[in-house]
């Protein structure tokens, strides 16, 4: 593990050198969506500061989950189900490219209540439900095939005994 940063002190590894396959956990704020509008469609797209430490256990404000997936700058997994109550304002602007990871569209559906000069007064977000079950049914999946993988192991073991 390379030594790469230094907060108050403590020597702390950072998400841009996270190796490919390695896990951890960052602070919330380390993520920012941002509103991205055409005459098709209309997307929130997200995005991760890789300038932020990461840690290999969830503890204190370092709870979203954080997976290097790839080699690329943007190769990451982020999950939020450990943030709580956490919430991120939606910013009409991306942030610089430099440090940020774009992690692509993100899948939760925009309400807008506007007044008369056709200014937004009201914003509501919420996650896709047809997204839910993709990833509810992908982490069953996951599971059962992981699970089948280590009866496997062992029947394999018992058999050579």
């Amino acid at each position: 593990m390379p030594v790469v940063g230094n907060w108050k002190g403590k020597i702390e590894k950072r998400i841009m050198d996270m190796d490919v396959g390695e896990c951890g956990y960052t602070v919330p704020w380390a993520l920012t969506l941002t509103l991205y509008r055409d005459k098709k469609k209309k997307e929130v797209r997200a995005f991760l500061n890789r300038c932020y430490p990461v840690d290999p256990v969830r503890k204190g404000t370092a709870k979203m989950f954080v997976k290097r997936i790839g080699p690329g700058p943007d190769d990451y997994l982020v999950d939020i189900s450990y943030c709580g109550d956490e919430e991120w304002d939606i910013s009409d602007s991306p942030p610089k490219k430099d440090y940020f990871a774009d992690l692509g569209p993100v899948p939760i559906l925009i309400e807008e209540l506007r007044d008369r000069s056709n200014k937004i007064i009201k914003r509501e977000i919420y996650v896709d439900e047809e997204y839910k079950k993709v990833k509810r049914d992908e982490f069953l999946k996951e599971l059962v095939d992981g699970a089948a993988k280590v009866i496997d192991e062992v029947y394999r073991k018992l058999k050579r005994n």
